[in-house]
């Protein structure tokens, strides 16, 4: 793409599916979480109207964020690490669309293709499992997870719930200290959602 349709391409609010003068905006994707679903697609990350809302809003959240963070003890400021700016909007993660995807958008979600995202690897996004107990459960689903075909990266959500949690911390250790096969290569992140 040259650098007159890349600029083009970012005035999109979503992302494009073709290159001028085709240019044809995204209208639908899918997403697997156990089963495939039909989710609005993801939005242009470089796009003026997008930017300028995830600035709106960091506008009003990062002196929140600044004020908290000053009245910590020295010793606990070290542990933020950042915001994610767009729930669930990342690059390469989230959702996948189709070949000519925009054709299933008029149509019953019936219709739909079934045969998934193409992509050579995913991540497994808000993770947590809710009846896990021990370490060794702990341990053995964080490896199993890490260990499916193509997993990159693993992000335990709702951290709060868990950061307690001896068996927890002792299980994320051992993978992190001790990974087996695929995990060896994958990443393993933390984040927490609003409770």
């Amino acid at each position: 793409m040259d650098r007159q349709a890349a600029d083009r391409a970012a005035k999109l609010p979503i992302e494009a599916v073709a290159e001028p003068p085709e240019e044809i905006a995204v209208r639908i994707s899918w997403r697997n979480w156990g089963r495939q679903i039909r989710v609005r697609p993801a939005p242009n990350l470089m796009a003026p109207r997008y930017r300028e809302a995830c600035h709106e809003e960091m506008r009003w959240l990062i002196p929140q964020i600044l004020d908290w963070w000053e009245r910590l003890p020295a010793a606990r400021q070290e542990l933020f690490v950042g915001v994610k700016v767009g729930w669930e909007r990342a690059v390469g993660m989230g959702s996948f669309y189709y070949p000519d995807g925009n054709r299933y958008a008029d149509l019953p979600e019936a219709d739909d293709p079934q045969t998934g995202s193409d992509a050579p690897y995913w991540a497994a996004v808000e993770w947590l499992p809710v009846y896990i107990r021990t370490r060794e459960e702990w341990e053995s689903a964080l490896r199993n997870t890490l260990a499916a075909e193509g997993c990159r990266y693993l992000c335990i959500f709702n951290w709060r719930g868990i950061r307690e949690n001896a068996d927890t911390l002792a299980a994320i250790t051992a993978v992190l200290e001790q990974p087996h096969g695929a995990a060896g290569a994958a990443g393993m992140a933390s984040g927490t959602t609003a409770e």
